[in-house]
């Protein structure tokens, strides 16, 4: 589950780190794009909203190890790299 992909990606060792990042990422990348593709649409100068969204998940990836240090296991993990999705791509929109 995603839950445990980001607890492990607190681990202390490095290849534990990183094999739940790959896995993180090769399972949620589609949701990740699509969440910030919703996003990035409502931007009306914005020419190319697939690309932004691209962009925007990239930003949540890398910075997914730094996050998941915030992440707290109450609720449900899906909703929460949502909102992880969200924040970047509203950031990125301010930008």
């Amino acid at each position: 589950s995603l839950g445990e992909l980001l607890a492990a990606m607190r681990s202390p060792a490095a290849a534990v780190r990183e094999a739940a990042w790959a896995a993180c990422y090769e399972r949620y990348h589609q949701v990740v794009w699509t969440r910030a593709l919703y996003v990035m649409r409502t931007v009306a100068w914005l020419a190319e909203p697939r690309e932004a969204a691209a962009d925007v998940a990239s930003d949540v990836f890398v910075g997914l190890p730094d996050a998941v240090q915030h992440y707290r296991e109450e609720g449900r993990a899906e909703w929460w790299l949502k909102q992880v999705v969200v924040r970047t791509a509203l950031r990125r929109r301010e930008a």
